[in-house]
């Protein structure tokens, strides 16, 4: 070889391109070296998001899950992972926890926990089928104008003997039926939520006129001499106590005392605050109308739901005994909603949360929205303290309860069928059926209690509504609930 020598490089002829694409080793060689050059990238790429992944898992959360009763089948995100109690390893963020067991409900609800964070979901199922027992009066010709849990699960009835107005106070319990308070009362009487004293109005002593309802009384159930406390209603006018209200830690009375005008007729009636161990009795507020009697729900020990009636019109209101403030929140549709028993209202825990059933709208099509929409009872939630509400569901609802998971139940019209039905409303979407129960007639009213998964629910003859004679039916959504 001579030395120096020179290379010259020049571009392929079309000729030559054109024979070289036509033969397979070339396609083969360049598929070779493309596929060499780029492993290089693939396992950058993949490397990387093996890396990001590995981080994501060593940074778990965890949720523990147990449920009332045990053993139900948990399915995480659409995958079943055990039976409660059950604690599983997640990657922080949103989760959805289903539960299944035989012959209850199912559940769902929604978890979210951080990273790091271990979050606890207890939920008590409900049964499917739940157990009803009618509450018949204790005397025969008795009627029941009350009825309400107590504190330990008990029920306590109001019954009145026609066509006396007389009343007397029973307790239903494992042994059946058993009277407390004195005999004679003709006017209204409240039992403590613990079962251990009863208030009652009654005359004064020495009074001429035992009609006369001016004088509040206290006593025991042991059967000890009832006491007088000052109510606050005898200020000049002729009044007369109209209902009574334990609050719930007992310190406490909310007494509505009411007189009828003399001119242009109507009622004024006035809520007293009164300390029932020695105080006195403070004004919360005057009022243009009657105070449904019984219709208390209360959220704490000063924050309460009761109900007026001014002619055919109910109304719902909620009342800080604190402060006195009186809020006005909603008028309870047609004959249905006048004949109301109870304050259609659920408290959160802490008071700071009301959720309640009232008038809604629903458009159904576009013409609907032009005319308004078509009344109905929806679920509204709001803060006590707010001056507005956010409706929740545009199905009917009505007469709601909070449950331990968070999860709202109402009552309302089964989707196909006669009866009574109840949905649950949780984080995970809309409502969802839970149970029918084959009652017939209009629902006048429920009190819940949810520690219990039980209710008491008041119906009247849809044909009549508020002349027909109301029938009072236990519901236990558990196996563990009030006997």
């Amino acid at each position: 070889m001579q030395v120096p020598f020179t290379v010259v490089f020049e571009p392929p002829s079309r000729a030559e391109v054109r024979t070289l694409s036509r033969s397979w080793r070339f396609w083969v060689r360049s598929t070779v070296v493309l596929v060499i050059a780029a492993a290089p990238l693939a396992v950058m790429f993949v490397g990387y998001h093996l890396v990001k992944q590995h981080q994501i898992q060593v940074a778990t959360a965890a949720v523990t899950i147990t449920s009332a009763p045990a053993g139900a089948v948990v399915d995480l995100d659409g995958s079943q992972r055990g039976q409660t109690p059950l604690t599983v390893a997640v990657i922080p963020g949103s989760h959805r926890v289903a539960l299944h067991l035989d012959g209850y409900a199912g559940s769902t609800s929604m978890v979210s926990p951080a990273d790091g964070q271990s979050v606890q979901v207890h939920t008590t199922l409900w049964l499917a089928q739940p157990q009803l027992t009618q509450i018949r009066s204790p005397l025969p010709g008795a009627a029941i104008a009350n009825a309400q849990f107590l504190k330990d699960g008990q029920i306590a009835l109001t019954a009145t003997l026609p066509p006396s107005p007389e009343r007397q106070l029973w307790v239903l319990d494992e042994r059946g039926p058993r009277r407390l308070g004195p005999t004679g009362i003709n006017g209204p009487l409240a039992i403590e939520g613990n079962g251990q004293r009863i208030a009652y109005a009654a005359a004064a002593a020495g009074s001429a006129s035992t009609a006369s309802l001016s004088q509040l009384w206290v006593t025991n159930t042991r059967g000890d001499a009832p006491r007088p406390v000052s109510s606050g209603s005898d200020n000049g006018q002729p009044e007369q106590i109209a209902d009574i209200s334990w609050a719930p830690n007992g310190t406490h009375l909310l007494v509505a005392s009411q007189r009828q005008l003399t001119d242009g007729g109507g009622t004024r009636t006035r809520l007293l605050w009164v300390p029932v161990d020695g105080g006195e009795p403070r004004e919360l507020a005057a009022l243009p109308s009657q105070v449904i009697p019984g219709s208390y729900v209360w959220g704490s020990s000063s924050r309460v739901a009761f109900l007026v009636k001014s002619g055919s019109v109910a109304s719902l209101c909620l009342l800080d005994t604190a402060s006195g403030r009186l809020r006005n929140v909603t008028d309870l549709a047609g004959d249905a909603g006048s004949s109301t028993l109870f304050a259609p209202v659920a408290w959160t825990a802490d008071g700071g949360r009301v959720a309640y059933s009232g008038p809604g709208l629903i458009a159904l099509n576009q013409v609907d929205r032009l005319f308004g929409g078509q009344a109905h009872t929806a679920l509204f939630t709001t803060d006590p303290d707010a001056t507005s509400s956010q409706q929740v569901t545009v199905f009917d609802a009505q007469d709601p309860t909070w449950r331990d998971d968070g999860s709202l139940v109402v009552l309302g019209k089964p989707r196909k069928g006669p009866g009574v039905a109840a949905y649950v409303l949780g984080s995970s979407g809309p409502l969802q059926p839970l149970a029918t129960m084959p009652l017939t007639g209009q629902l006048a009213g429920v009190r819940w209690d949810a520690d219990r998964s039980a209710a008491l629910i008041a119906l009247r003859d849809s044909s009549q509504l508020a002349d027909s004679q109301l029938n009072y039916w236990l519901v236990r959504f558990s196996p563990g609930g009030p006997q």
